[in-house]
């Protein structure tokens, strides 16, 4: 029972790293269309318009001022980041063996090696362990991955809620063209305040 419920996990946390890279290519393809609605009814009140691109400068002064936090909060968990668990490690070397480029000497490999490496460094137990059952290497997850994966799941779950809370998102989704002109608005509305 208990390697059934690790492989849906493995499945969920999969599923859901997919789901959201696609989510956040969507909200910024949506984002730069919104942002032109914004600024094409901005044009039709220039005195509006003044107060807003304020706001709007000082909000993406403050959002340059958040990603160098985050940047700086990320280099922190780098430095401080847990170990690498000791069936990680077990996996990636057997994954390196058969698949290293010094080792194989295959470019198709090479491609697996880099993923492998990518998985290793960011803790990815999902994706660490798709790669081994490609490779028909057996990947031992004990419940310190188990947890990890929960979290995993967790936080991609977390990070796609918010941007289905966006404006861009919403307006996206939107089929209604009086209702995306009233999010566009709405969110000129809030700025103003």
């Amino acid at each position: 029972m208990r390697s059934l419920e690790t492989r849906r996990l493995i499945k969920e946390a999969e599923y859901l790293s997919t789901e959201l890279e696609y989510r956040s290519e969507l909200v910024k393809q949506a984002d730069a269309e919104f942002m032109s609605k914004v600024g094409e009814l901005l044009e039709e009140y220039p005195d509006i318009k003044k107060g807003i691109d304020a706001a709007i400068s000082f909000a993406v002064e403050s959002a340059a001022d958040d990603e160098e936090a985050e940047k700086d909060e990320e280099a922190e968990k780098e430095y401080f980041r847990e170990p690498v668990s000791a069936s990680m490690k077990k996996a990636f070397r057997e994954v390196a063996k058969k698949t290293h480029p010094d080792i194989c000497g295959s470019t198709n490999l090479s491609g697996i090696w880099m993923k492998a490496s990518e998985a290793h460094d960011s803790g990815d137990i999902a994706a660490m362990s798709s790669i081994c059952e490609s490779l028909g290497i057996e990947m031992s997850i004990g419940e310190e991955e188990i947890q990890m994966l929960r979290s995993s799941i967790s936080s991609a779950k977390e990070r796609i809620s918010f941007i289905e809370s966006t404006f861009s998102w919403n307006w996206m989704r939107e089929q209604d063209s009086a209702k995306k002109e009233a999010l566009v608005k709405e969110f000129i509305a809030r700025k103003v305040r």
